[in-house]
């Protein structure tokens, strides 16, 4: 990748590297792995990074330190996706219909033919995991950025009241907003949408059902739900970017027929979605959302939707 894309890809896989040549993509031509990472082996060539963990078994003040620094500097998005690593995808269809993995995989009749999920088929969500079970609780402190994602669950596989997973949920961060610095912490949740074709993706959108719609935002509303202890606390700043359910159902637009062009289009789908941000960040920041807001605008565009930006 390109440093300026991907600064951290110059830093791994360093027998598979590619330099950028008066703007071409050129391969190294690498004749093996001596990754120094790897193995035990050495290359003048190797960037590859690894954490300077033997100084951290020898040094506890260098160990704090690093933390201090990895996670007050950095910010953490949290997908909540159980298979891929793109956030719009919700679950890995391979692990249900156990097919070789090739180029025509989308054209395979278990694909094609494959059942979405119809209910959260897990007991935590991947954000308590991450706050209870990645982070030390001794660094939680430290967070100054965090991202919450979803993926387009579909309207069956949202958490009730009493799923495992949403009890958890309202428990993690009951114990988890004495421990974080919430006047130094921005949050952002995102409620990812996107056109999509089951069975890899769990709903296609475009068929979405008044009700079915509704009973998206419900749980998107259970989730948010528990986070407005962290406003009371004095949260420094809260984004949503809640994805409207409706958006690619063609009848919504039938009483819309004087937006003839697409912009328009676009943009009112869009401000039904600037509706359930504010609404969301009303909810968690109350009385300060307007001051807020007038100082700080808005978030600048999330990394990771560079190649997973949503299909209008």
């Amino acid at each position: 990748c390109p440093p300026a894309l991907h600064h951290g890809c110059q830093f791994s896989r360093c027998s598979d590297r590619r330099y950028i040549k008066d703007g071409v993509v050129v391969y190294s031509g690498a004749i093996g792995c001596f990754c120094r990472v790897r193995h035990a082996a050495f290359s003048s060539s190797c960037r590859c990074w690894a954490p300077p963990t033997p100084l951290f078994l020898v040094s506890q003040t260098l160990l704090d330190d690093a933390r201090f620094v990895f996670f007050s500097l950095n910010r953490f998005v949290v997908n909540d996706t159980l298979a891929s690593h793109a956030p719009y995808i919700a679950f890995d269809v391979f692990k249900t219909i156990r097919v070789p993995i090739h180029d025509d995989v989308w054209e395979m009749p278990e694909y094609i033919h494959s059942k979405p999920p119809n209910s959260y088929p897990a007991e935590r969500f991947a954000a308590s995991q991450f706050l209870r079970q990645i982070v030390p609780t001794n660094c939680l402190g430290y967070l100054r950025f965090l991202e919450i994602v979803f993926p387009p669950y579909n309207h069956a596989c949202w958490p009730h009241d009493d799923h495992p997973a949403l009890q958890d949920w309202v428990a993690t961060i009951d114990w988890a907003r004495n421990k974080i610095n919430t006047p130094g912490l921005t949050l952002r949740l995102t409620m990812a949408g996107f056109l999509a074709l089951p069975p890899l993706y769990p709903d296609e959108r475009k068929l979405v059902t008044q009700a079915q719609g509704d009973q998206v935002l419900a749980g998107c509303d259970r989730i948010l739900k528990p986070l407005a202890c962290l406003g009371e606390d004095g949260l420094a700043q809260f984004y949503a970017d809640f994805a409207w359910p409706w958006k690619w159902v063609r009848p919504v637009y039938d009483g819309h027929q004087q937006l003839t062009h697409h912009e328009h289009l676009l943009a009112w789908a869009q401000s039904k979605e600037e509706v359930l941000n504010e609404r969301a960040g009303r909810f968690i920041l109350g009385d300060r959302y307007d001051r807020i807001r007038r100082s700080e605008g808005t978030l600048e565009e999330m990394p990771w939707t560079i190649y997973h930006t949503p299909s209008y």
